[in-house]
């Protein structure tokens, strides 16, 4: 038996083109649910005029906004593929077709092609820079 085309929709442009209004008319009109592909309105909870009304006009179309303020170093293109693959696997299995709408090209990028095979971040390398960076400045020559 044939495995059954998966299907995405993408909207991304530069900022002021209209991609949230044309996102939710197309994802409203076809059935579909709107993963946010912006890194300025990635997060949930906040009252940003662009992300008030995008759910204002949102109506019965359900957008996802993938992070949260609390959640710090939370916005990374890998985070938003994470997140993304995850929301885009239960919008499928509702029967729904997924929107992609925003305008960080990075972000979709990661999404369709990957970012580079290398390891993901290091907590205890981090906290190691940060405080060699904290006793010593960070201007220090290498």
């Amino acid at each position: 038996m044939p495995s059954k085309k998966k299907r995405l929709v993408i909207i991304l442009g530069p900022t002021g083109v209209g991609k949230s209004a044309a996102g939710v008319t197309l994802a409203s009109r076809f059935g579909g649910e709107i993963i946010n592909c912006d890194s300025m309105q990635v997060y949930r909870g906040f009252d940003s005029e662009p992300t008030s009304r995008l759910r204002r006009c949102a109506g019965a179309c359900p957008i996802i906004f993938w992070t949260s303020p609390e959640r710090p170093n939370s916005s990374t293109a890998a985070d938003f593929v994470r997140e993304a693959v995850a929301a885009l696997r239960a919008i499928e299995e509702r029967g729904r077709l997924p929107f992609v709408v925003g305008g960080t090209g990075l972000y979709l990028k990661a999404l369709l092609d990957g970012l580079f095979p290398g390891p993901g971040r290091n907590e205890e390398l981090r906290r190691t820079l940060d405080r060699e960076a904290a006793e010593k400045g960070a201007d220090r020559p290498l």
